[in-house]
């Protein structure tokens, strides 16, 4: 095990894999994300509502979208590492300044929704799997919507990634369910629409801070493509 860890490390220290460094940025955020759930109660939470939220149907079928956030996540990180490392630092950096803005907002304006289905009117896998979700997951800091931030995230990495650009069918297809993951949160009632307005223009704040403003002389090692 040692002798593992001891060429793991030894990887991570090479001069052209430092880049994969910058994914401490979010096991940082999910230790603050932690701490955060577990110091601020509910009953401080003030919840998040607009009329809105009373016309959008509760639509179990969204439960596939919501659940595929986290690999989708996982997926472009991967892809970017691979194939292009300037990418991969944006991304991070981007997912950094959205993601650590949301925990400073939790903070000072503690939130949560009461959208959550009582009882479902129909049994089905899909009912059942939003059933463990609202088990496992609680319903307070979700204003900004961390799937909404996520969602954007892997659209403007996909967007900025040289590889992906060749293929525009490729990328188009990522917007359109990066889209369909963001406004799945409203769906199976996880989210406030209001939650998903106000991580919009926090996407189009960090954007231009991590892909125009940052790393402007950034010159990292590329992979070649590969076919």
């Amino acid at each position: 095990m040692s002798e593992r860890v001891a060429n793991v490390k030894a990887f991570l220290l090479r001069k052209e894999n430092r880049y994969l460094w910058y994914s401490s940025i979010l096991l940082i955020y999910l230790l603050g994300f932690t701490l955060v759930e577990a110091l601020i109660p509910a009953e401080a939470c003030k919840p998040t509502y607009i009329p809105l939220d009373d016309h959008i149907p509760f639509l179990e079928g969204f439960v596939v979208p919501y659940l595929l956030w986290f690999p989708m996540i996982l997926a472009m990180g991967a892809y970017l590492a691979w194939f292009d490392h300037e990418g991969f630092k944006r991304y991070m950096v981007f997912l950094g300044l959205t993601l650590y803005t949301t925990l400073i907002l939790y903070v000072l304006f503690p939130n949560r929704q009461d959208l959550r289905v009582p009882v479902f009117s129909r049994d089905n896998l899909f009912t059942r799997l939003v059933a463990i979700i609202y088990s496992q997951d609680t319903n307070t800091n979700v204003c900004p919507s961390i799937h909404v931030i996520g969602s954007a995230a892997v659209a403007f990495a996909a967007w900025r990634c040289p590889r992906l650009r060749r293929r525009p069918v490729a990328v188009i297809a990522i917007w359109i369910f990066s889209a369909v993951v963001a406004v799945s949160t409203v769906f199976v009632k996880q989210h406030s629409a209001l939650d998903i307005f106000v991580a919009i223009p926090l996407c189009v704040v960090a954007y231009p801070i991590a892909y125009r403003f940052m790393f402007r002389k950034a010159n990292l090692r590329r992979i070649p493509a590969k076919s």
